[in-house]
């Protein structure tokens, strides 16, 4: 793990603590548990929280009552602490759907814990079940939910907010480009150097990055023009792009009751 994914060692203490502690209370098995936030991201902050997510399973005899469980677990956030996951069945729901989120919880450069082999096998179920259609759709919803009239006319911009554009910008950029691109990095300096950028943009980037690193979450900065312009063209060409992109009506259902009764316990 390269020093930008450090992690605290009473603070990934915790973590493991507390994921040992939901497996005892949920009665289940966490498959994978990984750290989500912009720490993953690769541009934190100092006071970043932590962003624990996870899949899991509960026992077979969980999944045969009349009216279906919760599947979703979550911890009670504080000011420290982020913690929720998934249910493994809910994860192939959203997998047959190429919910960006599994892909890239499953790339996750920080890993708290992790039952071998299944990272690999969820990853090439989602692989073998994508849809650049729907991939690019999210992206672009999750990016145009971070741009209103007030983002456009006000003379500050909380620094968090440039992130959470500029990363579905960039993703969205690579899709359209490459066709064949089935996995983007979820890191955004990996996701960076699969998306042909323009040099002033990765400068600009770069230095937005390295200026994140000693603000705050909720500091604000003077609107960037140049990345104003780029974040919105992109998001604009994707519109287009994704128009013109075939609905895909091929999820793989039996293969998905296949992953999930292999990883079913008894």
């Amino acid at each position: 793990m390269t020093e930008q994914y450090s992690i605290d060692p009473k603070i990934k203490n915790n973590i493991l603590q507390t994921i040992d502690q939901i497996e005892k209370d949920y009665e289940v098995i966490i498959l994978h548990a990984i750290e989500s936030g912009s720490r993953a991201w690769g541009f934190p902050s100092p006071n970043s929280d932590y962003d624990v997510r996870f899949f899991y399973v509960h026992k077979k005899d969980w999944y045969l009552q009349i009216y279906p469980g919760r599947d979703v677990i979550e911890k009670p956030v504080n000011e420290v602490y982020d913690i929720s996951g998934w249910d493994l069945k809910k994860a192939l729901h959203l997998a047959l759907k190429s919910n960006a989120v599994v892909l890239e919880w499953l790339q996750s450069p920080i890993i708290y814990k992790t039952i071998p082999d299944f990272a690999d096998s969820l990853k090439t179920f989602c692989l073998d079940n994508f849809d650049q259609k729907a991939l690019a759709c999210h992206y672009l919803s999750l990016g145009t939910r971070q741009i209103d009239q007030a983002w456009r006319q006000q003379e500050l911009t909380k620094v968090k907010k440039y992130f959470y554009m500029l990363r579905p910008a960039i993703a969205l950029k690579c899709l359209r480009e490459n066709h064949n691109t089935k996995k983007l990095p979820m890191n955004l300096q990996e996701l960076i150097l699969q998306s042909n950028l323009p040099r002033h943009i990765c400068v600009i980037i770069e230095d937005l990055v390295m200026r994140k690193r000693t603000m705050n979450e909720k500091d604000l900065i003077d609107p960037i023009p140049e990345l104003d312009r780029f974040i919105e063209e992109q998001f604009e060409l994707a519109k287009e792009y994704i128009s013109a992109l075939p609905d895909n009506t091929n999820a793989n259902i039996k293969a998905a009751d296949e992953f999930f009764l292999s990883w079913l316990k008894e």
